[in-house]
C-alpha cells in the first residue's frame, strides 16, 4: 500500500494519479454521506464518550494556560518594563514560535487520540492512546502541525478580533479561512495516517479531495461547521469526530480490519 518515491517535487498530474495508486491500497472508502449523517453520527460517538472528551479537553486547556503562562513569566522575568496587563503583550505570546508549537502537539496529540477511537470497536475514546504517539512522532509531522495550525487557525482568529471592529475586514478574513479549511482540512490527517507522505503531498491530496466532485460538498460543509463551532469550545468533540469521519470516508482505512471494527461502532 504504501510506497518510498515522495511527491515534493513533479507535476500536478502525477501528484493525482498517486493519490489514486495510493487510495486503490486502502479500505472502506464511500460516496460522501449527508452531512447530517455524519453529524449525527459524530453526535453520538461524543455521547458516549463524554467523561473521557471532557477530561481531554479539560487536560488540553490546562496544559495550553500552562504554557502561555510560562512564557509570559519568562518575558516579564526579562523584561522588567513589559506592562502586565497589556493585551498586546498577550496576543504576542499566543502567536509566538513556542506557543504555536505547543499548540500544534497538543492539536496533534487530541487528534490522534480521536482517530484511534474510529478504527476501535464501539468507538472508545481511550486516552492512553497518547502514548503511541511517539511511534509516529518526527520533526516532520511537527513542522507539518505548525504550518497547518498557523494556516487554518490565523484568519478565523483574525476574523473573530475585527468582527466588532471592521465587519467587512472580519468577513473577508471568514471567507478566507473557510477556503484554507476547505481545501487543506485533510492534511493533516494524511500525515498522521502515513508518515511515507511528503508534506507537499498531503496538502496537494487534501486539495484535490476537496475539489472533487464526490467529496466537494461534503468537506464543504465541514469545513463551514468548523468556522462556527471553533469558539465554542463546548462543540470542539463534535468537530473533531466530524473531520476524522469525513476523512476516513474520503481517504478510506489502513486496513480491512480497521473497517470492519469501525462499522461495528454504528
Amino acid at each position: 500500500m504504501k510506497r518510498n518515491n515522495q511527491i515534493s517535487s513533479g507535476s500536478l498530474s502525477e501528484s493525482i494519479q498517486y493519490m489514486t495508486d495510493w487510495k486503490h491500497g486502502r479500505y472502506g472508502i464511500s460516496t460522501a454521506k449527508p452531512f447530517g449523517q455524519k453529524l449525527s453520527r459524530a453526535g453520538l460517538i461524543v455521547s458516549r464518550n463524554k467523561l473521557s472528551f471532557t477530561i481531554l479537553l479539560l487536560g488540553y486547556l490546562v496544559l495550553q494556560t500552562l504554557g502561555n503562562s510560562a512564557l509570559l513569566y519568562a518575558k516579564w522575568s526579562i523584561d522588567k518594563d513589559v506592562p502586565k496587563n497589556n493585551f498586546i503583550v498577550l496576543v504576542q505570546i499566543t502567536s509566538s514560535i513556542p506557543i504555536r508549537i505547543l499548540h500544534s502537539l497538543l492539536n496533534l496529540a487530541v487528534l490522534y487520540i480521536v482517530m484511534c477511537a474510529i478504527k476501535r470497536r464501539g468507538h472508545d475514546l481511550v486516552l492512553s492512546d497518547v502514548l503511541q504517539l511517539k511511534d509516529i512522532l518526527s520533526l516532520k509531522l511537527v513542522a507539518v502541525c505548525v504550518v497547518y495550525d498557523i494556516m487554518l487557525s490565523s484568519p478565523l482568529s483574525i476574523a473573530q478580533a475585527l468582527f466588532h471592529k471592521d465587519l467587512v475586514l472580519s468577513l473577508i478574513y471568514f471567507a478566507f479561512g473557510f477556503f484554507l479549511n476547505w481545501l487543506f482540512g485533510l492534511a493533516i490527517f494524511l500525515i498522521v495516517e502515513d508518515q511515507s507522505l511528503s508534506s507537499v503531498t498531503v496538502f496537494v491530496w487534501s486539495a484535490s479531495a476537496a475539489l472533487s466532485g464526490s467529496t466537494f460538498l461534503s468537506i464543504a460543509a465541514t469545513s463551514l461547521f468548523s468556522l462556527f463551532v471553533t469558539p465554542f469550545v463546548i462543540l470542539t468533540p463534535i468537530l473533531l469526530v466530524l473531520q476524522v469521519l469525513t476523512f476516513y470516508e474520503t481517504f478510506g482505512f489502513f486496513s480491512a480490519a480497521e473497517v470492519h471494527l469501525a462499522a461495528e461502532g454504528n
